[in-house]
């Protein structure tokens, strides 16, 4: 069924992993004793509200909190797993007060629910051995019941005293009965009592071992004390958009037709599960409609190949993608496809022409990764001083650079210069012109400018005045020239500019394409390319003479205006490809020129 999906073996399936989710606890009141400044009879909680407070006639130790001995035993995270601790001392006398002495927390669960009571301890080796944990849901003043299996055994060394966890994140916990929900009056305590295996007589506090006798002096710590509500949440479905794979198209010219192909993936909503649910796209921002279905392939995937007219305007247009369960919970997530004017030709001259980063994985002559730069301009260039600067695509800075030379380094018009960027196990197919291992770049896809200067960019780099040419390669790239990064290629492929590297729309999905790498150096031979002043409507400086001043103005027009009707084949700069004469002077010659006017350049 189209869109549809039966949820109820899904559901089945899944009940126990979902569990974990659906019921995630919420904290109540938290005391994990790692701010400064704790009372020592009384440490107030990190989370939530309550209070702690020591019984039986036992102190706080000098210096009150500490951390766990050897740092063990604790699940705190934060700044180690055992960054404080509440700790006491002064326990009963052998033999006497057994049940009475420990630490005891009370908290207000009104609007609560499951609730839990989970810490982690710690004793030194003359401590007692057996402990208590008990509750009461009338106060501080008890009743108080043990928990199951009470009284609990430390563990550990004779040497190196006993710990043991309760905590949660080590699969104990105490369950309080319902008498505790919607209670203000829960309270938990762990408190020190007799050996049960001594039972009848002695009645007396175990000891570690001969060596190390119980005494008064012992030391209990607790840390990360917590109540927690496990009241089962209703969750909605989930919905993520997957990755786009090779060659799915992510942008397209104004004017062009494409298939838009994105997949979702889709997890059962909880408590109760979802028995199906409907998958919908919103293409009108492609000028679909605002619930185009989606197909059930399978494992919790939705896909849809979207035909994109050739009238969507320009622009990155959003795409919304929704999932309804049978419980009208829904979800929704975003993502975009990218709509460019591919009419215009850049006034660039060296730009990125080859990319190759799948050095060492695939199974080419080019074992290396690289990149050619190309001079498409009308002068030769110098890049004395420049840099190529790199950063992973799903990053936003650029972090890897290479320093281009710092002598006169000449790219002439139609020329190459050949980077080795990080080194592979075999030669590169032609030398490098340079070769570093300073730039790592990944096997298909990532972000790379050409740079005017060596400062590491700290602005973005697509609109940086100091960048020369930046490509955004592989559908994974946040950051691109244009309505889109190049489409994904592989580790055998190197993206190639189109036009032998002359090609330059400032979209980069499409001014690349790839094939096998071909790496191009100084030494080859350079391509012919048809190149216009810096700026197409500066040709005249009002002496008629067709000079050209730096600027555009009235004087430009007349000039244009006067020597297109006299049919001048100097105008002759546009044809059927963008900035590529045709051999006459017509209507296409005077719509470019009035485009580079009406922009100022």
């Amino acid at each position: 069924m189209i869109g549809t999906k039966n949820m109820l073996g899904l559901a089945m399936l899944t009940a126990m992993g979902l569990a974990s989710v659906a019921n995630a606890q919420t904290t109540i009141t938290l005391w994990d004793f790692n701010a400064a400044g704790l009372s020592p009879t009384g440490p107030a909680p990190s989370v939530g509200t309550g209070t702690a407070s020591l019984i039986g006639g036992n102190v706080p130790t000098t210096g009150t909190v500490l951390g766990f001995a050897s740092d063990s035993g604790s699940s705190d995270p934060t700044p180690t797993n055992s960054a404080g601790a509440w700790t006491s001392t002064g326990y009963p006398a052998q033999g006497t007060a057994s049940g009475t002495a420990g630490m005891m927390f009370a908290v207000d669960c009104t609007g609560r629910s499951l609730i839990s009571f989970e810490l982690d301890m710690q004793t030194s080796t003359s401590a007692s051995r057996y402990w208590d944990v008990q509750y009461s849901t009338a106060g501080v003043g008890g009743p108080w019941t043990s928990f199951t299996g009470m009284p609990y055994a430390t563990n550990g060394s004779a040497t190196g005293g006993g710990s043991f966890s309760l905590n949660v994140n080590v699969g104990s916990t105490f369950t309080l009965p319902a008498a505790a929900d919607n209670n203000p009056n829960v309270v938990c305590r762990i408190v020190s009592v007799f050996d049960p295996n001594g039972l009848p007589a002695p009645f007396e506090y175990a000891r570690w071992s001969t060596a190390n006798p119980y005494g008064t002096g012992g030391t209990m710590r607790v840390d990360m004390v917590e109540f927690r509500d496990n009241t089962p949440v209703n969750l909605p479905p989930g919905i993520t958009v997957a990755a786009p794979a090779a060659l799915d198209v992510r942008a397209t010219c104004v004017g062009t037709t494409a298939i838009a192909n994105y997949t979702v993936n889709v997890t059962a909503g909880a408590n109760p599960a979802s028995v199906s649910y409907t998958v919908t796209g919103d293409f009108s921002a492609l000028g679909g409609t605002t619930a185009e279905p989606m197909i059930d392939l399978g494992g919790g995937a939705f896909g849809i190949a979207y035909n994109v007219p050739n009238t969507v305007t320009a622009g990155i247009k959003t795409i919304t993608f929704k999932v309804v369960d049978d419980q009208a919970r829904q979800a929704t997530v975003t993502s975009t496809f990218g709509v460019g004017d591919c009419s215009v030709s850049a006034s660039s001259d060296v730009v990125i022409s080859q990319i190759f980063g799948g050095g060492g994985g695939g199974g080419v002559g080019s074992n290396p990764d690289f990149v050619v730069l190309h001079n498409r301009g009308c002068a030769d260039v110098d890049i004395n001083g420049w840099s190529l600067q790199y950063g992973t695509a799903a990053g936003t800075a650029l972090t890897q650079k290479i320093n281009l030379p710092v002598v006169s380094t000449i790219i002439p018009v139609g020329g190459y210069y050949l980077v080795e960027t990080s080194a592979g196990a075999n030669p590169i197919a032609v030398p490098a012109d340079l070769t570093s291992n300073a730039i790592n770049m990944g096997g298909i896809s990532g972000r790379i400018a050409v740079v005017n200067q060596n400062t590491t960019l700290v602005a973005n780099p697509v609109t940086d005045p100091s960048v020369k040419d930046f490509v955004g390669f592989g559908n994974f790239s946040l950051n691109f020239e244009g309505a889109g990064s190049t489409v994904t290629g592989n580790n055998a492929s190197a993206y190639f500019r189109k036009n032998s590297g002359n090609q330059d729309t400032n979209q980069n999905f499409n001014d690349f394409e790839f094939f096998v790498p071909a790496p191009v150096n100084s030494t080859s031979p350079a391509v012919p390319n048809t190149c216009l002043p810096a700026c197409p409507a500066d040709l005249d400086n009002g002496s008629a003479t067709g000079t050209p001043d730096g600027g555009v103005d009235i004087n430009d027009l007349l000039y244009f205006l006067t020597q297109f009707e006299a049919g001048n084949m100097d105008l002759d700069n546009d044809g059927v490809d963008p900035q590529l004469p045709d051999g006459g002077t017509d209507i296409n010659d005077l719509l470019f020129f009035l485009f580079h006017f009406e922009a100022g350049c």
